[in-house]
């Protein structure tokens, strides 16, 4: 936003033929004073974002082992948690999604510059408590309400929104590990609008590709940037190959390998877009048997166009390819 506004006030000397005087130099004045803001802005986010990563990796042996399962919806997040839960160590419910309302969209950072900033000097100033500490502090009675249910195992949270906030969301819970499920993007939006869900990417094509786009680089972006708490797991490789891809998910969280994962991924898929009558169907579990194989092969070139415009970059950075449309 703030280089967008420089190359604005720089290239746009139309505008200054346009007033005179007073006037246009209180424009000049209102304007420069809103990039000064804007700059200054983005070196508080940053110095927070720094002062955030500083602990990154840190021992929290006083907080839970929880486990967050992020990727883009449609993306497999729900059988994923329910194999880790078949694990006696673990335990899952449904998506919480009010993390989002209530920490997401910069609400933790702006909720914490505002308080500390007073002009009185607030609570947080005099007592010295650190963005690192509010977030983490603030993170305690959230996890309170997971430890409350889990009844002495690991929780798992497999909201996918979640992907959206990964950084304030490993501020908030310092000791829980974060595994970014991916899937072939045009499986993923074949699913979105084969869904029947009542939202925008459900019913608009190039939404969904954006959508899937905008959550993988990011759960993959994680995954590169906190390697000792984030692993990314293939939905491709876990489906075709359960028992050795969850022991690797399960050595990464430090617990034994477990039958019973495998054998849900294996014979189970949750929330599936496809063999659906009714509306409610979406929610009875299938057999993988019965899912159709690369359902975009029947896409229009229309479409394919639209999807290699938008994503090829993405799937080729995450390691798909897109030379099989002619089903070879």
């Amino acid at each position: 936003m703030l280089n967008r506004m420089e190359r604005w006030l720089s290239g746009h000397r139309w505008f200054k033929r346009c007033a005179q005087g007073s006037k246009m130099a209180s424009l000049e004045a209102e304007l420069g004073q809103r990039v000064k803001e804007l700059r200054t802005l983005r070196s508080e986010v940053a110095e927070l974002r720094q002062a955030s990563e500083t602990q990154d990796g840190a021992e929290h042996d006083d907080r839970s082992r929880g486990v967050f399962v992020i990727g883009c919806p449609r993306s497999g997040t729900s059988v994923f948690s329910w194999a880790l839960a078949q694990h006696p160590s673990f335990w899952t419910s449904a998506e919480s999604d009010y993390l989002l309302d209530l920490f997401g969209g910069g609400h933790l950072h702006r909720a914490y510059k505002q308080a500390y900033e007073r002009k009185d000097s607030g609570w947080l100033k005099k007592q010295n408590v650190g963005f690192a500490e509010f977030a983490e502090k603030l993170g305690l009675g959230v996890e309170a309400l997971y430890i409350s249910r889990a009844k002495g195992r690991r929780w798992i949270d497999a909201t996918p929104g979640y992907t959206l906030m990964i950084p304030e969301v490993m501020r908030l819970f310092p000791a829980a590990s974060f595994l970014h499920i991916v899937r072939d993007g045009r499986a993923v939006v074949n699913s979105m609008v084969s869904s029947g869900f009542d939202t925008e990417w459900a019913s608009d094509f190039d939404l969904a590709c954006r959508t899937w786009v905008h959550y993988a680089e990011l759960g993959h972006e994680a995954a590169g940037a906190h390697p000792q708490r984030t692993l990314e797991v293939r939905h491709d490789k876990l489906t075709a190959e359960p028992q050795r891809e969850l022991g690797r998910v399960f050595e990464f969280l430090g617990e034994q390998p477990c039958e019973r994962s495998t054998q849900l991924i294996s014979t189970k898929r949750i929330n599936s877009s496809y063999g659906n009558v009714g509306s409610e169907d979406i929610r009875s579990a299938k057999d993988p048997a019965t899912a159709p194989q690369r359902p975009w092969l029947a896409w229009s070139s229309k479409r394919q166009d639209a999807f290699a415009a938008i994503a090829s970059e993405t799937m080729s950075k995450l390691g798909y390819e897109l030379n099989d449309w002619d089903g070879n």
